[in-house]
């Protein structure tokens, strides 16, 4: 994948509602950090949402974003959420409805390492200002 040079997360965001064919929707919600999450991404039939935790600096709001388009960009399957999880993210939403979800928390998994990898890589790039030349492609990172 060729990612636009110079990278800023706008034009990330509109680069993967391309490559995904599906709008992104961004959604702060300061209340995941009562199930201890900070942030989630939700594949609609139509739309993927990343709800997002602004936490206490811009840096860490956006490393939240990039982690959870990482997920979208890496394709990973999406795992269930608990109950609870479930009540604070979709309040107003019957649970049985909701089918795919990826959640990004403390825990370090393989996949939560690798998501965290890419976001990393990402964020380097949008503030690098690098020619397009110099900025690694996907394979140099994730191998």
């Amino acid at each position: 994948m060729e990612l636009p040079s110079p990278l800023s997360l706008d034009k990330l965001i509109r680069f993967v509602e391309l490559v995904t064919e599906r709008p992104i929707q961004l959604c702060r919600r300061d209340d995941l950090l009562d199930v201890d999450m900070s942030g989630f991404w939700h594949e609609g039939e139509e739309t993927n949402r990343l709800l997002h935790v602004g936490d206490r600096s811009e840096f860490a709001g956006e490393m939240n974003i990039l982690h959870e388009i990482s997920h979208v960009l890496l394709q990973h399957d999406p795992e269930p959420l608990s109950g609870e999880e479930l009540a604070v993210v979709f309040p107003d939403l019957d649970p049985l409805k909701v089918l795919h979800g990826w959640r990004h928390t403390k825990l370090r998994t393989g996949i939560e390492a690798e998501a965290e990898l890419l976001a990393d890589h990402l964020y380097a790039q949008i503030r690098s200002g690098k020619r397009e030349d110099e900025i690694l492609g996907f394979g140099d990172v994730i191998g």
